[in-house]
């Protein structure tokens, strides 16, 4: 079970948006060396601005910023889905830690 996140995003049946509200979603990115994520659009991940998508969606701009996407498929498994759920909640204490002792900042 994922920690500190907003699952309140809409979603189709296998994409879902989940927000990280306590950590930059681009920090969480780049930590996650083992799990297929994003957090802008499909089509212009190399902009650094909020997803017009998820802007329209009613998302803030910071919420925007510190929101991921994730997409399953029909060959996942429960397990694969439970280890990037660990994986997640390791990374996502370790950037808190991180921010707490200034290695980390929000920039965005």
């Amino acid at each position: 079970m994922l920690k500190d996140c907003d699952w309140s995003g809409k979603r189709i049946y296998n994409v879902s948006n989940i927000c990280f509200p306590t950590v930059d979603g681009n920090v969480l990115i780049r930590r996650m060396k083992d799990i297929s994520d994003s957090n802008g659009s499909a089509c212009s991940s190399a902009v650094v601005e909020p997803s017009l998508v998820l802007k329209a969606m009613g998302l803030s701009d910071d919420d925007a910023f510190t929101s991921l996407r994730f997409s399953w498929g029909r060959f996942n498994t429960n397990e694969e889905i439970e280890k990037a759920s660990e994986i997640l909640n390791k990374e996502m204490q370790y950037i808190k830690t991180a921010f707490i002792n200034k290695r980390y900042t929000k920039k965005y």
